[in-house]
């Protein structure tokens, strides 16, 4: 994690770093995700970890997991959950990097993304990391609105397939 930590850095990239202790399993990073006019303000996070256990199971290819959860109150109507779902299948058909995913178990959206790295080999980690943390920002900056105005009940995914994403 140091050398992801090194890579924020130079990139001037704001993080929090969170050590392995005895309530966290391994380290991790959280990145403020700012996500533009997102109506609800509240703090969105992109945290990163490598997954442990990995590197053995594969002689030494390691999984960095970035995941990015929307701090956004999910409705509880089973249409408009269904509606979300049927929002982010088409979106994710499209995305470059990830898939978002309504957590019916924790209410809330998230995107998932795993980079496998062979770091005697991966000469531009820092290019790869910082391009996907970007991207990752960038989706939820394009698709948020929509989230929001289905979760809220001012259209339904059939009224937004009819006008188009934007």
């Amino acid at each position: 994690m140091l050398e992801i930590k090194k890579i924020l850095e130079n990139n001037d990239v704001n993080f929090v770093f969170h050590p392995k202790s005895d309530n966290l399993p391994v380290d991790k990073i959280d990145i403020e995700l700012i996500i533009e006019n997102y109506p609800e303000n509240l703090p969105n996070k992109l945290e990163l970890i490598f997954v442990p256990g990995i590197e053995e199971a594969t002689d030494g290819l390691s999984l960095l997991q970035f995941y990015a959860s929307l701090n956004l109150k999910i409705n509880e109507k089973e249409a408009v959950r269904v509606d979300l779902m049927k929002l982010m299948s088409d979106i994710n058909y499209t995305l470059a990097v990830g898939a978002f995913i309504l957590s019916l178990d924790e209410d809330i959206i998230y995107l998932k993304y795993n980079l496998a790295i062979d770091r005697s080999k991966d000469k531009d980690l820092e290019l790869k990391v910082s391009r996907i943390i970007w991207l990752i920002n960038r989706h939820f900056d394009t698709y948020t609105h929509l989230f929001v105005e289905i979760n809220s009940e001012k259209v339904s995914y059939n009224e937004i397939k009819t006008r188009g994403m934007n």
